[in-house]
């Protein structure tokens, strides 16, 4: 069993193709340079599955083809990192760092 890889032109360290050596293969477009994330993904019966992020890096949604043969329209997933408690946490004790001056140990 072998894989063979294909990195992209511009910089050549993110994957864009992975082979094995049944023929199998996945493919990544679109990539946001910034993150190292691909926006694009086909798979090998020509449906993609599209990525947004926000200008975090962070994923917001992913729309993929529906999960059934035959079955018709697109499973769509949005995340949201408002209500994010590790998000509220760490934004209290960064605010309470620079109130007491003294650094709070982490978890």
């Amino acid at each position: 069993m072998y894989f063979s890889y294909r990195y992209d032109r511009d910089y050549e360290m993110y994957v864009e193709r992975v082979e094995d050596a049944f023929g199998y293969r996945s493919e990544m477009e679109d990539y946001d340079y910034r993150y190292g994330i691909p926006l694009v993904t086909p798979d090998m019966n020509g449906y993609t599955m599209e990525t947004t992020i926000d200008h975090l890096g962070r994923i917001q949604t992913i729309t993929a083809p529906a999960p059934v043969t035959g079955m018709e329209g697109q499973m769509n997933h949005t995340y949201n990192y408002d209500g994010c408690t590790a998000c509220k946490v760490q934004r209290v004790l960064i605010a309470e760092q620079k109130t007491n001056r003294h650094p709070i140990p982490l978890p």
